[in-house]
């Protein structure tokens, strides 16, 4: 007796799902959208939910949804009675115009916050930085009220496409607090100013008071400087070498000491980088700041072999310059040292000098005018002319070493105090900047997010903070798995053989794609029937995510 056989690939998403469902995703958004029960199969929150889920999934993009969960078991996933039909094209993009009418940014704000308290997520030390999203297709210029689909400066390196910027505020762990979509002709110095009076007024006093800013050196300027101070918000950033006081910190680091600050504790390379910290301060339009001057010896590395090239390129063009003004022929003592002029000044600033001297020379030229040396027994006359010569002298020995002594060097600029947070500390902090950017690495990855169809402005901002949402629920995901994992002292076997306490997310979520359920012919009841070795690791991955992997994929009958 043959009895048929149904198998669906479902990979991560019922656990995802479950963890939406304990985040509260669908729940927040249903109570902040307008929508009527009475006519909608799926809430708006269960579509966006579906698109999180989709974009998690990492196999389609977004106009090809509903052929996606067509493959999918979408009852095994979202609940029974939950068909593909009800997850089709028309119907995710009404629950996008939803999301847009109601206010993309202020729902997606709730939604994290809510995640936060149920995670017990700490937002002490908050990291922003942009990136930018090209789009492939004609969208019109200036649309009333809408974000700004426009040319600007590209991250992606495509400057001939319109974007928007996608600004995210995270913590140290990369959880992406606040979020908000931006035109793309956006400036990051305005962006970090509109972030700060945006988030800061949704905090209350005692929240400000426990939040730190920290942002890369495009927060400083000071604008910003003083919009901070006016809200008394606590900051930490990278100040510009285009400050004056910047190379001033570095200056007196040099003549002063320094605390040697060793390797940073989770850096597990061969040879991690060592640093040193020397603390300075400075003024910057009246008031002092804390400027902690910051030596790395892997950055000095770096950049020396850029600084050898560039004194290789000074000389170039040194002596490329002494050649040019040496072919030309000046009628005064004048005219020669007006033109040498520049070429002294220019000198004076690189690490070239020119010696320059002004000879006199005398010439025959035919009496008719006509150009060329003159014959011998041609009428001629006697002219006298000046010629800049000279050459390219080597540089000061002193002066290079002192350069290179520079070029480990970059300023923290802050206003936290120094016994509560000690030179180490602020490293470290500052270089959590990189959760960031390493969540943008997740926003842009072809795996999770292909190219963006959307026809219009307010869909394409929608869909914007839908993929932080799915950023948010992956963080949420990895988090789980590296707290347990270091909590209980184990590592987990990834592919390659390799053990870790930390794995990412992607690599999580690559161990589980390829589970598949099953379910005789004619049952609506799934059950998880990948083979034994895939079912072991993913009850693994599960039971470090605080979740019970037969309880949500289904047990065999």
């Amino acid at each position: 007796m043959s009895v048929a056989l149904e198998g669906r690939s479902v990979g991560a998403l019922p656990l995802l799902r479950h963890i939406a469902l304990q985040l509260e995703i669908a729940d927040v958004i249903d109570s902040m959208v307008s929508w009527d029960v009475r006519h909608c199969r799926l809430s708006p929150g269960q579509r966006i939910e579906a698109l999180i889920l989709n974009t998690l999934a990492g196999r389609t993009p977004l106009y090809r949804v509903a052929e996606f969960y067509e493959d999918t078991a979408t009852e095994r996933v979202f609940g029974p009675g939950v068909l593909p039909k009800a997850l089709n094209d028309d119907a995710l993009a009404r629950a996008l115009d939803k999301l847009a009418e109601a206010g993309p940014r202020r729902i997606y704000s709730a939604v994290a916050a809510r995640a936060c308290l149920l995670e017990g997520i700490a937002s002490d030390f908050l990291h922003y930085d942009t990136t930018s999203f090209s789009l492939f297709g004609d969208y019109p210029d200036d649309p009333p009220g809408e974000l700004q689909l426009t040319r600007g400066y590209s991250k992606d390196n495509h400057p001939e496409l319109k974007q928007f910027i996608l600004g995210i505020l995270g913590n140290r762990q990369g959880i992406p607090i606040w979020s908000d979509a931006r035109d793309g002709n956006s400036e990051d110095t305005q962006a970090n100013a509109d972030v700060i009076d945006a988030f800061c007024a949704a905090l209350s006093p005692e929240q400000l008071r426990r939040t730190v800013y920290v942002a890369d050196s495009k927060l400083v300027t000071t604008d910003n400087l003083q919009r901070l101070h006016d809200l008394q918000l606590r900051f930490l950033s990278h100040l510009p070498d285009t400050f004056g006081v910047s190379a001033a910190a570095k200056e007196a680091a040099l003549a002063g000491d320094w605390e040697d600050l060793g390797t940073l504790a989770h850096n597990r390379r061969a040879h991690p980088a060592h640093y040193r910290a020397s603390e300075q301060s400075g003024v910057i339009s009246g008031r002092t700041y804390r400027l902690v001057v910051i030596a790395s010896d892997h950055l000095a590395e770096r950049k020396r072999a850029t600084f050898e090239a560039h004194l290789v390129k000074k000389r170039a063009a040194a002596e490329k310059a002494l050649a040019a003004i040496g072919q030309r022929r000046f009628e005064s003592l004048e005219a020669a040292g007006e033109a040498a002029a520049p070429l002294l000044a220019l000198s004076d600033r690189g690490p070239f000098h020119l010696r320059l001297h002004i000879e006199e020379q005398t010439r025959r030229v035919a009496a008719d005018g006509r150009r060329g040396r003159p014959r011998k027994d041609a009428p001629a006359l006697e002219v006298t002319e000046y010629v800049v010569t000279g050459r390219v002298e080597e540089p000061d020995p002193a002066f290079l070493d002192h350069e290179r002594s520079l070029l480990g060097m970059f300023v923290l600029i802050t206003d936290l105090d120094r016994n509560e947070y000690p030179a180490a500390r602020l490293l470290q902090e500052y270089r959590d900047q990189g959760s960031v950017e390493q969540r943008f690495a997740f926003l842009k990855d072809p795996c999770f997010v292909d190219g963006i169809f959307l026809k219009t402005p307010a869909r394409i901002e929608a869909l914007a903070y839908v993929i932080v949402m799915a950023c948010l629920l992956y963080s949420v995901f990895e988090r789980r798995v590296r707290l347990q994992l270091q909590a209980q002292g184990r590592r987990i076997l990834l592919p390659g053989k390799r053990w870790s306490d930390n794995p990412t997310g992607k690599m999580l979520l690559a161990m589980l794609e390829h589970l598949i359920v099953c379910r005789l012919h004619g049952d609506s009841r799934w059950w998880l029937c990948s083979p034994p070795s895939a079912i072991r690791r993913a009850a693994e991955i599960a039971t470090y995510a605080g979740l019970d992997l037969h309880a949500i994929y289904g047990a065999p009958p």
